[in-house]
């Protein structure tokens, strides 16, 4: 196995279905209420389609403290409608940010997408 640490920024391509622990959070808020899970709650099991795309935007890990180790991630495209920037009705949800543990983010299957020349 090779090691690989992307940099923030990398877009990922999931290249099979993601299940992973959703937790109730504010960081969690846009991508819970997106999917239906009501205004609070527990953690829920969650499903990102195959093909979803992914922008790594934080790396929290702390050696003291890694219970609370963490990548955060912005949802660029899903097939997945209720997951998309943009609603059917062409209204903006907003940016779709969310949180899960390292230990999860560690069972994804992406490939990483090259950026375009000058976008980031």
């Amino acid at each position: 196995m090779l090691l690989f640490i992307p940099k923030l920024g990398t877009r990922l391509r999931l290249i099979e279905d993601w299940r992973f622990t959703l937790h109730w959070d504010h960081g969690n808020a846009n991508v819970w209420q997106s999917l239906g899970y009501g205004l609070q709650g527990d953690a829920k099991l969650t499903v990102l389609p195959r093909l979803t795309v992914l922008v790594l935007e934080c790396i929290y890990v702390r050696k003291a403290r890694a219970e609370f180790d963490s990548l955060t991630f912005i949802i660029k495209d899903c097939p997945d409608a209720r997951l998309r920037a943009i609603t059917d009705r062409g209204m903006a949800r907003g940016i779709l940010r969310f949180w899960t543990s390292l230990a999860e983010s560690h069972t994804m299957n992406v490939e990483v997408i090259e950026p375009k020349l000058g976008k980031p």
